[in-house]
């Protein structure tokens, strides 16, 4: 998979001769099979995934842990959705949540969102694991769990409390698309966390608003709004930011940036006549 032969002659007989011998092949073999069709992209090889996937479920004991997890996060990267898999391998992980490390349980999790799976056994099972674990957890595996959760609308005051309290002081960790992926998912379950939020806004006027994407900007904008949350200052920097690069910013960016300074009740006179 990482070579990317995609035009590669040799490639779709190989596909073939995979689904073909499918039983035969061991757990890592199947597991890397996927992990290379999802790092190629390849999404219309659906005979062989369906394959896979009825295959899978009788011999999920037999799975190393990575092993599952890559399957999964494949799967997701190739939007390949079978729901009777899904639901087989997250009851199985649901009863094994101690085993997995932070970055399985993060994938895991972003595959589910990815696939719209939602499994409230595995995602309680999750959230009640993680909550006590929350020191393993690293920048990237905070933003993808927790905007995870927000895409699947689940929802877990334990775990997120515990989640935003640890990522206090390490924002400086985290990619821009990080912070507004935590913060959109926050704001997608109504979870409100003030230090957290307070600190997100220091931050990213501290770091500067040209770090983040217009798509950053508009969806911490609007959760910001959901949650009903005006950090000091931030709207009206975020709209400054807007006005200097209004040409960045899809409609519907834009769009969804005015409707959350409505909800704020923020207005800042230069965007909005620029606009």
């Amino acid at each position: 998979g990482k070579l990317r032969l995609l035009k590669k002659p040799i490639l779709h007989p190989l596909l073939d001769q995979a689904h073909a011998r499918l039983p035969d092949f061991n757990t890592q073999d199947i597991s890397n099979l996927v992990y290379g069709l999802g790092l190629l992209g390849m999404r219309k090889e659906t005979a062989l995934l369906r394959a896979v996937c009825e295959h899978l479920p009788a011999r999920l004991g037999e799975f190393g842990r990575q092993e599952l997890s890559n399957t999964l996060y494949a799967l997701g990267l190739l939007r390949f959705r079978h729901d009777d898999f899904l639901d087989a391998a997250c009851s199985f992980l649901a009863g094994r949540i101690a085993d997995l490390s932070e970055q399985e349980m993060s994938n895991i999790t972003y595959a589910c969102a990815l696939l719209t799976f939602r499994h409230d056994g595995y995602l309680e099972a999750l959230c009640d694991g993680a909550s006590t674990r929350v020191s393993e957890f690293k920048p990237q595996g905070i933003s993808n769990v927790v905007y995870s959760l927000g895409i699947l609308g689940y929802s877990h005051d334990a775990f997120l409390n515990a989640i935003c309290s640890h990522s206090l002081g390490m924002l400086d960790r985290f990619a821009p698309q990080g912070i507004s992926n935590t913060v959109y998912g926050l704001g997608a379950v109504g979870f409100r966390h003030d230090d957290f939020l307070r600190e997100v806004g220091a931050h990213m006027q501290g770091r500067g608003l040209h770090s983040f994407d217009a798509q950053h900007l508009s969806n911490t904008l609007y959760a910001l709004a959901r949650l009903a949350w005006s950090p000091e200052g931030l709207p009206d920097a975020i709209c400054d930011d807007i006005a200097h690069r209004f040409e960045a910013f899809k409609p519907q960016e834009l769009s969804n940036s005015i409707y959350a300074l409505a909800l704020l009740r923020e207005g800042n006179p230069k965007f909005l006549h620029d606009f």
